[in-house]
């Protein structure tokens, strides 16, 4: 009984002593394998917004994580920080698990192009861990405007539509341009007087605007994108390379009296179900396209908007659709708004490729050239 007692109880300690290493094992391991900071630092990517010049209301909103590749996953959402702020005007923050909004307010009297600069960080991780965090840049251009004339109920209308469009001035044949449309923040009024009568205005909707493709460029399939917006656009709002009809996506008037579109083009549209409310602001998000700077040497490029959809939905009438085309601030006068060639935007000279210079090398085995 000795020695089978003295078995069972040197048994049980080595029992005993295989279960602590394997548990102080087991929490080594889980050391080594979830380290404090051991995610990988997100990737972002640098964004283009909007202002008004001379205007400091309503500010631009921009939701920067659809900025950062892998979205609300790659990041802790709450880590999101204003690193460097505009050189003019001030930047805040708002964060939610699904959007990261940065409200950029201008000062009075702001111009140019403002820049600042924003980091996220790792899940887990809060600015400024090290080597867990990124930053990338958002920049805001001064916008130009677009007017578009058109009639409601008979009575006629013109609105004012102003976005900044980025692209280079200049570009070589043959190259890949980039551009971008960012629109401005607006406010959608709460109620409308006219002819003795108020209305108020319950909501705005689809926001689709217009682009024929600039002559002298050619789209790259499959570059168009979206980024940034507030709260109720991001996610549900589209841009579509058009050259068919299509539903709720190419709806343009093609070449017909003052709408002077033509295929192809690309079109904006808020989804059918998504409305701004009355007395609200609203940004819209920045398109982003690739094209091909195909025309010839020479050729300068405009960027031009065609068309304007807006539908507004008020009491006692309902809703009521502006759909305009380009027109001038004076031109509500006459009845329908007098058309006017629309102004460009942006414009690209298409430039000829450097001449190739020619290296001669020497064999260093060979010495020094004779002579």
């Amino acid at each position: 009984m000795g020695s089978l007692y003295s078995f069972s109880h040197r048994t049980l300690n080595l029992v005993k002593l295989a279960l602590a290493a394997v548990i102080a094992m087991a929490g080594v391991l889980v050391l080594v394998a979830v380290p404090a900071g051991a995610a990988s630092a997100p990737t972002i990517a640098s964004g283009n917004a909007a202002y008004t010049p001379g205007s400091t209301s309503p500010p631009n909103q921009f939701n920067v994580l659809t900025l950062v590749s892998g979205g609300a996953a790659s990041v802790n959402t709450s880590s999101l920080t204003v690193v460097s702020q505009p050189s003019s005007g001030s930047a805040t923050v708002a964060t939610t698990s699904t959007t990261g909004i940065v409200t950029y307010t201008p000062a009075s009297g702001t111009t140019g192009v403002q820049t600042l600069t924003f980091a996220y960080c790792a899940p887990g991780d809060t600015y400024p861990s090290a080597g867990n965090c990124s930053t990338a840049t958002l920049s805001y251009s001064p916008s130009s405007s677009q007017y578009f004339g058109g009639e409601v109920e008979g009575t006629s209308v013109v609105e004012q539509l102003d976005a900044a469009v980025v692209v280079p001035t200049t570009a070589v044949q043959g190259s890949t341009v980039s551009m971008s449309i960012a629109p401005v923040a607006t406010s959608i009024p709460s109620s409308e007087s006219g002819d003795g009568v108020s209305v108020t205005v319950e909501s705005a909707s689809q926001f689709s605007v217009i682009m024929p493709i600039p002559k002298g460029f050619t789209y790259v399939p499959g570059s168009i994108g979206t980024t940034g917006g507030d709260a109720t656009t991001t996610g549900n709002f589209a841009a579509t390379y058009c050259t068919a009809p299509l539903a709720d996506a190419c709806t343009a008037q093609i070449d017909s009296g003052n709408y002077k579109t033509v295929y192809p083009y690309i079109e904006t549209y808020l989804n059918p179900n998504t409305t701004v409310a009355g007395g609200a602001n609203v940004t819209l998000p920045t398109v982003t396209a690739q094209f091909t700077a195909s025309g010839s040497v020479g050729t300068v490029v405009p960027v031009d908007l065609t068309e304007f959809v807006l539908t507004t939905t008020v009491s006692i009438i309902g809703a009521a659709t502006f759909d305009g085309y380009p027109s001038c601030s004076s031109c509500g006068s006459s009845t329908p708004p007098t058309y006017a060639a629309p102004t460009p935007l942006a414009n690209t000279t298409i430039e000829a490729a450097g001449p190739t210079v020619a290296v001669t090398g020497v064999n260093p085995d060979s010495g020094p050239p004779s002579g």
